[in-house]
């Protein structure tokens, strides 16, 4: 396997402290590519639209200068087109929401060595956890989602299906997508009832009410209602021990009409599990943050279908842009 980092003293103290990503979540939290916006501001002007200090604010400027984030000439400060496109959050490219749910995680991720002496979370899941935790969580999956689903649709053929269920699909992101793509489609969002706000808010944006419908209900505890063409399942399984993956396949698969699909969407590992290197590092973010839960590999993933009773198994051949592949069997 191919590695992905070059390795030398530089690049190992480089990454061997967390200054870099806590200066960039920091920013984002406050607010402070926000308050400069479209035109250059002072130390000063920042402070007060953040209501932060001069102490601290002016070396997180620097900082941020210093980084390629920000540019400061005449002792003003304004932000780069990166900054513009990608942290602001009036962009519709906008990536805080994710940088904001990595920041809750960091203050678990300083304690990986409990997690790998026990083999125990440290962390509640993020649904869990308190409002902001939980805001963040659903809004970096939406962000994700609407840089992936407008491409996993156009790849997804779903044009003999009339009925999907998006098992956990949160902001339903996924089933807006798939419903515009494909007018004969409607879809059903399966997740718990923190997420339906989320969700309301996709389906009236993309004037899905007719076509997208949540409902409430947790996929391993509770039944799956209905009968349907095609079930997604989308980053779902990372979260759950092997027993319990089997569990909800077995659930989806029993939910399919005759000769429907279920698409398993995953940062897939090779079997091999030395990779790619964003698979085997989420692998330790289950670790932390869940019961049992981690990154399959390609071939766990068919053992789990097969035992369901599921044999037409397929590796869809793309990797989408935020690292993660398909999976499909037919009923």
């Amino acid at each position: 396997m191919p590695k992905t980092i070059v390795w030398s003293p530089k690049k190992i103290l480089e990454l061997g402290n967390m200054w870099l990503p806590a200066t960039l979540h920091t920013a984002v939290k406050l607010g402070i590519f926000d308050a400069i916006g479209d035109r250059s501001a002072t130390l000063v002007a920042v402070m007060q639209k953040t209501k932060t200090s001069q102490h601290g604010t002016e070396p997180l400027l620097n900082a941020l200068a210093a980084a390629g984030l920000l540019i400061k000439k005449n002792n003003q400060y304004r932000n780069t087109s990166v900054s513009k496109n990608f942290l602001c959050s009036n962009s519709k490219k906008y990536l805080g929401a994710s940088l904001l749910h990595h920041h809750y995680l960091m203050h678990s991720w300083i304690h990986l060595d409990q997690s790998v002496t026990t083999g125990k979370a440290i962390r509640h899941r993020a649904t869990s956890q308190n409002p902001a935790q939980r805001t963040a969580f659903y809004q970096a999956m939406n962000a994700t989602g609407l840089r992936v689903a407008p491409l996993l649709a156009k790849k997804l053929n779903f044009k003999e299906m009339r009925t999907l269920l998006d098992l956990g699909g949160g902001p339903a992101t996924y089933a807006c997508h798939f419903c515009l793509h494909n007018p004969q489609l409607k879809a059903f969002v399966f997740d718990l009832g923190f997420a339906k706000a989320h969700a309301q808010k996709n389906i009236n944006q993309f004037k899905m009410q007719k076509r997208v419908s949540f409902i409430e209900g947790n996929y391993l505890t509770d039944p799956l209602p209905g009968q349907y063409d095609a079930i997604f399942l989308s980053h779902i399984l990372h979260a759950e021990s092997p027993e319990r993956c089997q569990l909800m396949i077995q659930k989806a698969v029993r939910a399919l009409n005759p000769g429907g699909k279920i698409l398993i969407q995953e940062f897939v590992m090779n079997d091999n599990k030395d990779g790619p290197l964003f698979p085997a590092l989420f692998a330790l973010n289950m670790l932390i943050g869940t019961d049992g839960g981690t990154a399959y590999s390609q071939k766990e993933i068919a053992v789990l279908l097969k035992a369901a009773g599921v044999n037409k198994i397929r590796h869809l051949p793309f990797i989408m842009p935020n690292g993660a592949s398909v999976i499909c069997a037919t009923v």
